[in-house]
């Protein structure tokens, strides 16, 4: 009897463990990375400094990059952290940005203003997709995709609004770490 007990239980307990997905796996993007990315704007060209970060952080990982961006003889930097987990879904993460009232990471409100941020590992490929609902209810797609190549990266960020492209920037980082 005990060994009958002993195969419901490994059959219960397979079962339980199909039922979740297991996350595609983040390990070739860790690391540092250092590099630019050029940006055509009014008939010129302008360079943009690319610092990216991504290590594991609780049961996900974190993304954290910085852009900086020349301006009128000045540079504005971009920075961005966001801890993405995984979901039942096995190449997609959410973003968890925020601490709901129970403790638990959960990601920010579009309804709100605030952006609605995902992460997807397709292949060689990492993309960090933030969408935003316009105050006139349309909406801004932003995506940055990370393409893994030797030593380094190939980086891309595309910004959509209502349909219409209006920037589409490429890049190349390397990796120091």
């Amino acid at each position: 009897m005990t060994r009958g007990i002993a195969v419901v239980t490994m059959v219960a307990a397979l079962l339980m463990v199909g039922g979740v997905a297991r996350a595609a796996s983040i390990e070739p993007f860790l690391g540092t990375y250092v590099g630019t990315a050029l940006v055509e704007d009014d008939n010129s060209i302008n360079k943009r400094d690319l610092n990216i970060v991504i290590k594991k952080a609780d049961e996900g990982f974190e993304v954290d990059w910085t852009t900086i961006i020349p301006k009128d003889n000045k540079s504005v930097r971009r920075q961005f952290k966001i801890r993405f987990l995984p979901t039942q879904r096995k190449e997609v993460f959410k973003a968890a940005m925020r601490t709901n009232v129970f403790g638990a990471a959960v990601p920010l409100d579009p309804l709100k203003g605030d952006p609605y941020i995902w992460a997807a590992i397709r292949g060689k490929s990492l993309f960090v997709y933030g969408l935003i609902v316009t105050d006139q209810g349309g909406y801004e797609l932003q995506v940055y995709e990370r393409t893994l190549k030797p030593g380094g990266m190939t980086v891309r960020f595309k910004r959509i609004h209502d349909g219409k492209q209006l920037k589409d920037i490429t890049g190349e980082v390397k990796r120091t770490k």
